[in-house]
């Protein structure tokens, strides 16, 4: 929602300013704050919302506010998110925590099961996307 409401270097910017209050310490994220955070299994996932928030923006750069292109744009953006998160998520647990732990079996359970989830909030801020985008660019 923020690439799609704020631009791309706004909406990267909005998600940076999020990752960086959380690694000052502010427990903005799930399990908390501080910069041992970058340590977190699921720290990957939060650097792939900055780059999601620019992607969507940029995508969104030239083309109609319609509710097919927000989807298309927040797809391409959650894929990317998927590919930084993932394989950050493996190492962390692999080589830092020292869980015996396969790439497939950090695909399932840092993807896979929240694909349903996701699909839900992409087609939800897509629709909102393309209500909310039209009405601002009238302002």
């Amino acid at each position: 929602m923020a690439g799609a409401l704020l631009g791309a270097r706004s909406g990267a910017l909005s998600q940076g300013i999020y990752v960086g209050i959380g690694l000052i310490g502010i427990p903005v994220f799930t399990s908390g704050g501080g910069f041992s955070y970058v340590m977190h299994p699921t720290f990957g996932f939060l650097l792939g919302f900055i780059l999601c928030a620019w992607v969507v923006g940029r995508w969104m750069e030239g083309r109609e506010p319609l509710f097919r292109n927000f989807f298309t744009g927040s797809v391409i953006a959650t894929v990317l998110v998927y590919l930084l998160g993932v394989p950050w998520l493996y190492l962390i647990l692999t080589k830092v925590s020292g869980v015996d732990m396969s790439l497939l079996k950090a695909f399932q359970v840092g993807c896979l099961v929240f694909l349903p989830g996701d699909f839900a909030k992409i087609v939800g801020v897509s629709w909102l996307a393309s209500k909310i985008v039209p009405r601002l660019s009238n302002l």
